[in-house]
């Protein structure tokens, strides 16, 4: 074969090898396209998990969020001890916690959420519960008290872990102001 007509094919294949190339990674970039988010109904709220991906949602129960001025604030009122709980911690695994007072019903929280109880005056128990464990707490306040709580949860491999730690009113304002309001439970 001549020496011009090999040049001449190899310049062709050099040209048809990256033509080539980039069109078998088009094709594979569309097949790894994440697919098109699926609606939300009302009263769930959903996060996503990047590795692996998937959606965590709290399904039904979530409340519409309170009044802007109510929600800026996190006031109490004058016949219920109020306890806000605030879920935001930057190693906070996105898996729900279950948060219970007897005698209310459960609230769900995944990160950046937080939740209002109004109970009675007097001691009460919250118990926190998720997948592999559950702690609890007790928390007392007379009528037109506010108390804060932060749930913090932490992850390492598979080992997963929550607490709740008192807070101040400022702390919590700023940890509520990019956060879902998804428990609001009234005094029994």
């Amino acid at each position: 074969m001549p020496s011009n007509v090999k040049r001449e094919i190899s310049m062709q294949t050099e040209r048809l090898i990256p033509a080539a190339l980039t069109m078998v990674i088009a094709l594979l970039a569309g097949c790894a396209a994440s697919p098109a988010p699926t609606p939300v109904p009302d009263g769930d709220y959903c996060q996503t998990v990047m590795k692996p991906r998937r959606k965590v949602c709290i399904f039904g129960g979530v409340p519409p969020a309170p009044m802007a001025t109510e929600a800026s604030v996190l006031d109490g009122v004058a016949g219920a001890f109020t306890v806000y709980i605030v879920r935001s911690n930057w190693g906070d695994p996105t898996e729900l916690a279950e948060l219970r007072s007897p005698g209310s019903p459960v609230i769900q929280t995944l990160p950046r959420t937080f939740a209002r109880l109004r109970l009675p005056p007097g001691p009460h128990e919250l118990s926190l519960g998720w997948k592999t464990g559950a702690t609890q707490t007790i928390v007392a306040g007379g009528a037109g008290e506010v108390q804060f709580l932060q749930l913090k949860g932490w992850a390492f491999w598979t080992q997963r872990d929550f607490s709740l730690t008192k807070i101040d009113k400022a702390t919590a304002l700023k940890l509520t102001r990019h956060s879902k309001f998804v428990g609001d439970v009234g005094s029994q």
